[in-house]
């Protein structure tokens, strides 16, 4: 998986983990992710170490898709994890 940035008006990708670490360290404490329609919100603290990731859409325990359930908000430990888990939905 690629994410397309924008430098100088001219679009160029970089692989999801390397997006994710680049915008870490230049010191972005939040930022949502996006692709297509869904949106999920993304927020890290250095101090506290992992990612929380808010996915308003419902979900299961399983983190699947399910009209019947409720928002989910996620621990996740790495960016290595933060890339697994967008690639395994």
């Amino acid at each position: 998986m690629s994410t397309r940035l924008t430098t100088e008006g001219y679009p160029f990708y970089m692989g999801l983990k390397r997006a994710f670490d680049s915008l870490i360290s230049e010191r972005y404490g939040s930022f949502i992710f996006t692709v297509g329609c869904i949106a999920v919100g993304i927020s890290y603290c250095a101090d506290n170490g992992p990612f929380k990731v808010f996915h308003s859409h419902a979900r299961d325990i399983y983190g699947k898709s399910h009209p019947q359930e409720t928002c989910v908000l996620l621990d996740i430990s790495s960016t290595t994890n933060l890339v697994y888990y967008f690639q395994s939905k």
